[in-house]
């Protein structure tokens, strides 16, 4: 999670001082087909709840005519938020409605999962990614009567500990990936990398003097990693060496990428 407030209980507002009630009905994305906005625009002229847009600069003008050509004029629109803004905006909205059509494992779903009851439709069915339990799934025809019935209730208190459960799977997962990744070894020596007995990769790679890198020229480095006995992580480089006792002369922060996660 990009935004590590969203991680956090929405009663860190209240503490903060700031006003903790949520209202208006949020869409997140741009305008575009698979993100399915005129079904936003369609229930929010039904409910007649205050709209609240995440989108960019070229959604900001699509949703403003969309809202004018219906009549509703209660919306508020945020064009590339991020930050502390982004985390607030999300936090003060009261129901996340997302008609997305087509999505995989749609991040803005998950910004929002811990923090309001959430809608999608039922046409669907990238939500089965994601445990049933925390959120509603609805035709369109019917979405307008749920989005009033649950707007201004809360989410379901254990939906933040999901979110950071995912969220903490995510580290594992690339742990698990790194750790299990098995590169192709090549069989020569012939690999320019094959000539330093200890090396910064830093310098290796200002030592090809070339004006643009090549895919080879870190492949070779890859397929050849296990030439060396030792690979160094430090905050600020990598250092491959022959010499199992290897240590660099800067201050060893750890000897895995993800150490200390």
């Amino acid at each position: 999670m990009s935004e590590r407030g969203l991680l956090e209980p929405k009663v860190w507002r209240i503490l903060k001082g700031k006003n903790s009630s949520q209202e208006g009905v949020l869409f997140i994305g741009r305008w575009e087909e698979g993100k399915n906005p005129e079904a936003y625009i369609r229930v929010m002229k039904e409910c007649g709840l205050p709209c609240r847009v995440m989108t960019n600069e070229n959604g900001r003008k699509k949703f403003e005519k969309a809202f004018n050509e219906v009549g509703i004029t209660n919306y508020t629109i945020k064009v590339g938020i991020t930050g502390q803004e982004k985390v607030d905006f999300i936090c003060g909205s009261s129901v996340f409605f997302m008609p997305s059509l087509r999505e995989n494992y749609p991040f803005a779903f998950l910004e929002c999962l811990a923090h309001m009851p959430c809608v999608v439709l039922d046409s669907q069915d990238w939500s089965d990614n994601f445990d049933s339990q925390y959120f509603h799934k609805v035709n369109i025809k019917n979405a307008s009567e749920l989005i009033k019935t649950i707007y201004g209730g809360d989410q379901l208190a254990s939906a933040l500990d999901y979110v950071n459960r995912l969220d903490d799977e995510v580290a594992e997962g690339w742990i698990r990936f790194v750790d299990d990744f098995v590169s192709k070894h090549s069989n020569t020596s012939s690999a320019k990398i094959n000539s330093y007995d200890t090396v910064k990769y830093r310098d290796y790679i200002k030592e090809l003097d070339r004006k643009h890198l090549a895919r080879e020229d870190f492949e070779s480095v890859l397929s050849n990693r296990k030439k060396f006995n030792k690979v160094v992580y430090t905050d600020n480089d990598t250092y491959l060496s022959k010499d199992p006792k290897f240590v660099p002369t800067e201050e060893v922060t750890g000897t895995s990428l993800f150490e200390g996660l």
